[in-house]
């Protein structure tokens, strides 16, 4: 394939089924990937979790809480070096109206607030379980939580937009960590209804996954059935995945460090 960087085009590879198809893929040239590999990528079975991985499950631990254990996600951050940078960075760079930069853990934590607490320790926690894998994978995991967030926001679901949210990032963290889910979910203490929609499809968290992973595959039949049965329109679909995909990209210049 040709180099397109300066016609500012991006091609998508449809149908990538395995690791080999990505690899191949990518050395093509291609930009964005589509297939089952990012729906279920092969696991490592009985691989152990890392060290560096077991501070990913914390964080995600703490903000699976209700009500956010600011206390506990202070404590695993102002631990380690690269978490420290990226929080205080991002508070800095993402709030343009305040005085003073911000200068201690414990005031970006609150000054965050719960909800913006919950996405940023998500998108920092799921880019450190990453670091060994594809970036599209990472890139999917924050668009799969945003776009379940407003697929909810839409709709006329009873459910909070942070649960969807959850659901959506940890729906790919088997991938992420090369163990299955249902042992991961031992390690994090999620509502019921989150765990029950991540291992069974249940509920209406389950629904709106099923929706999502339609829409991944590209299977248009089922992503019909599945927006009749939210009373959601395929155009909501379209516009939610659109703004998760804009915002993903956003999200992924947190983790990169300044040039």
């Amino acid at each position: 394939m040709r180099n397109n960087r300066h016609l500012n085009v991006k091609f998508l590879a449809e149908k990538v089924e395995t690791y080999t198809d990505f690899q191949t893929s990518l050395n093509a040239g291609f930009d964005l990937f589509q297939g089952y590999y990012f729906s279920r990528p092969e696991l490592v079975k009985r691989r152990k979790v890392a060290a560096s991985e077991l501070t990913t499950i914390q964080l995600l631990q703490a903000i699976s809480s209700e009500p956010v254990n600011f206390a506990e996600i202070e404590n695993i951050i102002s631990s380690d070096v690269s978490l420290s940078y990226l929080l205080l960075r991002y508070v800095n760079q993402t709030n343009r109206r305040l005085v003073e930069p911000i200068s201690s853990f414990h005031q970006a934590l609150v000054y965050l607030g719960e909800e913006k607490l919950r996405m940023f320790v998500g998108v920092v926690a799921t880019a450190h379980a990453a670091l060994d894998k594809p970036k599209a994978l990472y890139a999917l995991s924050l668009q799969r939580a945003k776009m379940c967030e407003k697929l909810v926001d839409c709709s006329a679901l009873t459910l909070p937009p942070q649960q969807a949210f959850l659901a959506g990032m940890f729906s790919l963290l088997d991938a992420l960590l090369d163990s299955s889910l249902a042992e991961l979910l031992v390690l994090l203490k999620l509502q019921p209804n989150i765990q029950m929609a991540l291992l069974h499809r249940e509920g209406q968290l389950g629904q709106v996954l099923n929706l999502v992973d339609a829409f991944d595959k590209a299977d248009w039949q089922q992503v019909t059935i599945e927006c009749c049965r939210l009373g959601i329109s395929e155009q909501q679909v379209q516009q939610s995945y659109l703004q998760a995909v804009a915002w993903s990209e956003k999200c992924a210049q947190i983790n990169n460090p300044p040039s």
